[in-house]
């Protein structure tokens, strides 16, 4: 795909925030966010939440660990685990820094001691993007049906910037589909798909509600004329109502930028999401 100026680009992300917390996933999103950023020129936070509910857990005698190995029980001591938080900081700092110097970027640490959900929606609020990944178990491998972590589900429901929610790591390359039912909110997506598309050097499909053929016409018309006026081509397709999924099934990795209206479950989900109110 050919890419504009980022000067003629719609949306210019200016501050990205992304979670971190050391575990695979948490360091596939800060990869992704520190390429958003050097592209875009935006500064980059990472933010870093020391759960204060897994600290307060830690305090009761009747808490206990369990090896996922051995099956051995062992108490689970508050000095241990605020240790553990305090390594597990330490490397996420360190992986911000190493993204920062390899990608040139001028990159903030914040660590924060709270709630992790409302830590995170609080921060939206001074963001233009927020990047987490899908779920915060450590391990555990994303299937074709992944379910969705709960931190991830309640960004979803309130935070006040676009989230994106990473399944798998970034590629460049990879499509871009955009989910246009002439909505505001999917303005912003259709303006914000764009800008991903031009950094990612990724082909750029518009998916159209296809209830009714002549209406499907015409947002088809109107998201090409937009996008026509940046310069960039896209490709169309429509979808039920009932299945936003299936276009993105057509893809081993692609990005699905989407009002948050019409997303369906996320877990029939196959891609990485960007949520947009």
């Amino acid at each position: 795909m050919t890419t504009p100026p980022s000067s003629d680009l719609p949306h210019a992300f200016h501050r990205i925030v992304v979670a971190v917390d050391a575990s695979p996933l948490s360091l596939m999103a800060l990869e992704a966010s520190a390429a958003l950023a050097q592209r875009s020129h935006a500064e980059l936070t990472a933010l870093f939440i020391e759960d204060v509910n897994l600290l307060r857990l830690a305090s009761y005698p009747e808490a206990y660990s369990y090896s996922l190995t051995t099956a051995q029980r062992r108490s689970l001591e508050a000095d241990v685990v605020a240790q553990a938080m305090k390594l597990q900081q330490a490397a996420a700092r360190r992986a911000l820094d190493d993204a920062a110097r390899r990608f040139g970027l001028t990159a903030r640490f914040e660590a924060r001691r709270g709630l992790i959900a409302p830590e995170m929606i609080q921060a939206s609020a001074a963001c233009d993007l927020l990047v987490a990944g899908w779920s915060g178990r450590p391990g555990l491998p994303l299937g074709r049906r992944a379910r969705l972590g709960t931190v991830a589900r309640a960004l979803l429901g309130k935070a006040a910037a676009p989230v994106f929610l990473l399944r798998h790591s970034l590629r460049s390359h990879d499509p871009v589909l955009v989910a246009y039912d002439g909505s505001a909110a999917a303005r912003r997506a259709l303006d914000l798909a764009a800008a991903l598309a031009a950094q990612s050097d990724g082909d750029l499909e518009i998916l159209i509600p296809a209830a009714d053929p002549a209406s499907a016409d015409e947002l088809e018309h109107q998201a090409r004329a937009i996008l026509a006026a940046l310069g960039l081509p896209a490709t169309s397709q429509r979808f039920t109502a009932t299945d936003l999924a299936a276009p993105c099934r057509r893809y081993d990795h692609s990005l699905l930028v989407a009002p948050l209206d019409l997303l369906p479950p996320a877990e029939d989900l196959p891609c990485s999401v960007v949520a947009v109110r």
